[in-house]
C-alpha cells in the first residue's frame, strides 16, 4: 500500500469498516494514533 493513501483507503485495505474503527484499534494496540505517528515522522 502506498504511504500516502487516504485514511479511509488505508482502513479499508486493512479490513476495517471505517477510519474511526481503524484509529480506535490502532490507538488501543499501539498507544498512539496514526496521525501522531505521521506527525512525528515529519520532524
Amino acid at each position: 500500500m502506498r504511504a500516502r493513501a487516504a485514511g479511509p483507503a488505508r482502513a479499508s485495505a486493512c479490513g476495517f469498516g471505517s477510519q474511526q474503527h481503524f484509529t480506535t484499534a490502532y490507538r488501543q494496540t499501539l498507544g498512539t494514533t496514526p496521525g501522531a505517528v505521521r506527525a512525528s515522522m515529519r520532524h
